[in-house]
């Protein structure tokens, strides 16, 4: 149940990300990115706090190199490169795209991190594929 809730919640605040680009105007795709993952930073820093999971002292230089590979490229990029094509791509192709990111997410953490890959894992990633391969399908 917890980890529904927690998907949920995560659909919830992607989509508050999205609302937030909507309303992002002047600003070049990727300074509307900063703008993007410093309000999320700060929120997940909120949350540390709030639940007292905020612990930095037990990261080690392997850690702190890893969180600021994931947030620079994987995030910072990809959402650069993702919100800046919003306005120059059909809505469809763009939609179809933000399928692509949980896949890259879980493949990067396997094949780069060097982390096992469940079942579990698996059946989201084909879900995901599913859902892009039937939303392209019915355009």
């Amino acid at each position: 149940m917890a980890g529904v809730l927690y998907a949920l919640a995560g659909a919830f605040f992607y989509a508050c990300i999205i609302v937030l680009s909507k309303t992002i105007q002047g600003l070049d795709p990727y300074e509307q990115t900063a703008v993007q993952l410093g309000t999320s930073a700060f929120f997940l820093l909120v949350y540390g706090f709030c639940i007292g999971q905020l612990d930095f002292s037990t990261m080690t230089g392997e850690g702190w190199a890893l969180a600021l590979l994931l947030g620079i490229v994987h995030t910072g990029l990809a959402y650069g490169i993702y919100f800046g094509s919003l306005t120059q791509l059909p809505a469809q192709t763009t939609a179809i795209l933000s399928y692509v990111d949980p896949v890259v997410a879980v493949c990067l953490s396997v094949f780069v991190l060097q982390e096992p890959i469940t079942e579990l894992q698996l059946a989201g990633i084909c879900l995901v594929l599913g859902g892009m391969i039937s939303g392209e399908r019915r355009r």
